[in-house]
């Protein structure tokens, strides 16, 4: 819950920051993130970031992000017990592990 609270907070103030900001944030995708958040359609990233540890035991979470569109997704990159770095695709609406 604090992680949508933030998500829409920051969201908030990049809406607010002027339309120069806007016209970037509309290229990267916010607009759709901003968007799917608003709805309320998506689990929040720690449950994406509980899936993907649970999809590889041992490993050490390290950075996620949200990609919205037709179908939303987060991006979670881990370092597995073997030390690779992985980013873990995780459906946004139900938090299951898709890649």
């Amino acid at each position: 819950m604090k992680t949508l609270l933030a998500s829409v907070l920051l969201l908030a103030a990049i809406a607010a920051a002027g339309a120069a900001p806007g016209a970037a944030a509309h290229a990267s995708g916010w607009p759709s993130a901003s968007a799917a958040l608003a709805q309320a359609d998506v689990v929040p990233m720690r449950v994406a970031i509980d899936a993907a540890l649970r999809a590889y035991p041992g490993s050490q979470y390290v950075t996620g992000r949200f990609e919205g569109g037709a179908r939303p997704l987060y991006i979670i990159r881990i370092v597995t017990r073997e030390g690779q770095r992985l980013d873990v695709r995780v459906d946004a609406r139900s938090g299951q592990v898709i890649g």
